[in-house]
């Protein structure tokens, strides 16, 4: 068998963020201007986070540019046998 990894974006330390600072998924994804089940979309990987997105959620979040990989772009890998 062939082990192959799958490269996943891992968004915890920006769902932290948010509740943080908005103390709700909701009130985040009003803030941004998306529906939430957008927001749930994105946080869960199935689709892509915008630029545009990208900077006002910085905005929105006090992230600092330089750490956008940090909260944007952090990798979690899922292994599985083939």
């Amino acid at each position: 068998m062939k082990r192959t990894s799958e490269k996943v974006f891992d968004f915890s330390e920006l769902l932290g963020r948010i509740i943080i600072k908005y103390g709700t998924r909701k009130a985040f994804a009003k803030a941004m201007g998306m529906k939430e089940n957008v927001l749930g979309s994105r946080l869960q990987g199935k689709t892509n986070w915008t630029p545009e997105e990208t900077l006002r959620a910085c905005e929105l979040l006090d992230i600092p540019l330089n750490e956008i990989p940090r909260f944007f772009y952090a990798l979690k890998f899922h292994f599985s046998e083939q």
